[in-house]
């Protein structure tokens, strides 16, 4: 071995392994919560954000406000904002309705996409791309639409209104 090569070897791959950053693992978030209250797990970023899992509902327990599981996407004071959602419209049910809810500073802008049924884990993601769109997926089911760039944004997980089990959770944020 040359001399000053091991460490030079082993300061040349200290930098490599700072450099790399390894994906976040995914997260598991257990919502559990009473009638009428909420429960959010949230990640702060400063670039567009995707946020993604699989939403098993566990129970529900309607009251005032209906059962629901959502992703989220904000900007830093909450003025705008995407939500996909997954809402019961009873404690029985045996469909989620799926809305896209839009926020521009007003009421927000709700939009049915459709109705999944209730039979497992169902895979949602929420993604906001550079050019201000937004890109959804609930199961199969995809869809896209415009809502213009947010600059620091927030991404969040959340239920109301019953447990729900967020399984493979995982915020990104792209660069």
């Amino acid at each position: 071995m040359m001399p000053g090569k091991g460490l030079l070897g082993r300061a040349a791959l200290a930098i490599s392994l700072v450099a790399y950053a390894a994906p976040a693992a995914a997260l598991e978030f257990d919502c559990d919560v009473p009638a009428n209250r909420f429960s959010s797990v949230v990640d702060d970023g400063d670039s567009l954000p995707s946020i993604q899992a699989k939403v098993e509902k566990l129970v529900f327990r309607a009251d005032d406000y209906l059962p629901l599981a959502a992703l989220r996407i904000s900007n830093g004071d909450d003025s705008r904002s995407v939500s996909l959602q997954l809402v019961a419209p009873n404690n029985r049910a045996r469909q989620f309705d799926v809305f896209l809810s839009l926020s521009t500073g007003g009421a927000p802008n709700r939009t049915l996409l459709g109705r999944i049924d209730i039979d497992g884990p169902i895979e949602l993601k929420l993604f906001l791309a550079e050019d201000g769109s937004i890109n959804v997926q609930v199961g199969s089911f995809t869809a896209t639409r415009d809502f213009g760039p947010l600059e620091a944004s927030t991404a969040a997980a959340l239920c109301s209104s019953g447990q729900f089990k967020f399984s493979d959770l995982s915020f990104r944020q792209t660069s």
